[in-house]
């Protein structure tokens, strides 16, 4: 069933990531029940030159819904493949990041410039290796150019989920993990490290993630 006409495309894109999600959370409920899924949408298809009269952002609008008394906020899921202390990770990281662009320019772009590269290891490929997460980690903490968003005395620092400054930054720290640890060019047949993903929020508070194939295969 097609999305209203008024919705702009980055909205339908959103909403069809929701209904996914939605949809999977209701697939055992019971026939009976509702025919609805109880999971309803707000949808605010912005006025660039209302906000601009008010001097405000669509950051500082949907503040206004998020701090609503007694409202229980839903974010956007992160993918299923995400084990619980990544996702714990992410929110924080998500909160961190829109902060730090809450004031930015309404004319700049809708991503916020600081992705995210997230490893969900597999123990198997780490013991065959006799290597621990620290050890990748490190290879991508010691990529020439990478510099610690927001500093290297961040509170959030993690093996499995770190932060960059630039795109190009995070793109030489994943040439950095197949240079030293795939499987093909070193003619080795070890299990994976893991699975490499790339997130980068947009300031509507979404994302886009996706995994980087046979970096480590």
């Amino acid at each position: 069933m097609p999305f209203p006409k008024q919705f702009g495309g980055n909205t339908k894109e959103i909403l069809t990531t929701w209904r996914e999600s939605i949809l999977d959370k209701h697939k055992d409920d019971d026939e009976s029940d509702e025919i609805y899924c109880n999971d309803p949408l707000l949808i605010i298809e912005y006025n660039r030159l209302g906000l601009t009269s008010r001097n405000i952002s669509e950051y500082d609008v949907a503040q206004v819904i998020r701090t609503t008394p007694g409202k229980k906020f839903k974010v956007m899921p992160f993918p299923k493949q995400f084990g619980g202390n990544t996702k714990e990770i992410l929110t924080t990281w998500r909160e961190s990041i829109l902060d730090k662009h809450k004031d930015d320019d309404e004319s700049d772009e809708i991503y916020c410039n600081d992705p995210l590269l997230i490893i969900e290891y597999n123990r198997l490929g780490l013991t065959s290796r006799n290597i621990s997460e620290y050890d990748v980690a490190q290879v991508i903490r010691t990529t020439p150019g990478y510099v610690p968003f927001p500093n290297a005395s961040h509170p959030f620092q993690s093996n499995s989920v770190i932060a960059f400054n630039d795109l190009q930054a995070l793109e030489n720290a994943i040439n950095q993990l197949f240079l030293n640890y795939n499987n093909l060019l070193l003619n080795l047949n070890h299990p994976i490290i893991g699975r490499v993903y790339v997130v980068i929020f947009q300031k509507s508070g979404t994302f886009e993630a996706c995994e980087r194939s046979n970096i480590f295969g």
